[in-house]
């Protein structure tokens, strides 16, 4: 949407330092000059490569995850859908992960999951 507003403002003939400061302005009331330069680089990043940059930070949460796997969220689901209501606890869906779901899809870890990992 923001890089939206600055192609707007660049085709109604802004500047493009003029366009990132208004739209710094719009969105950030009027502070952030950093904002600005953000802007103008995420623009011409999508007019380069015609898609926005991939998201470096984040650590841990855009890490590979056995979790994400399909075939392990079938199986843990279908897991925790087979216990009664209440029986659920972070500790019993680890054990399970570790003891019964993993080795039976094939999969070794170097650690077992942590209780952390299951919660």
């Amino acid at each position: 949407m923001i890089l939206s507003n600055f192609a707007t403002l660049r085709l109604k003939g802004a500047s493009r330092i003029g366009a990132s400061e208004e739209i710094a302005r719009q969105w950030h009331d009027g502070v952030g000059k950093h904002f600005a330069r953000r802007v103008r680089a995420l623009a011409r990043h999508y007019q380069i490569f015609e898609q926005l940059p991939i998201e470096r930070r984040g650590g841990y949460k855009n890490s590979r995850s056995l979790l994400k796997d399909e075939n392990v969220k079938k199986r843990t689901l279908s897991y925790l859908q087979s216990l009664p209501t209440g029986k659920v606890t972070p500790k019993r869906l680890q054990v399970a992960l570790n003891t019964i779901i993993l080795p039976d899809l094939g999969i070794t870890t170097r650690k077992p999951l942590c209780v952390r990992t299951a919660r």
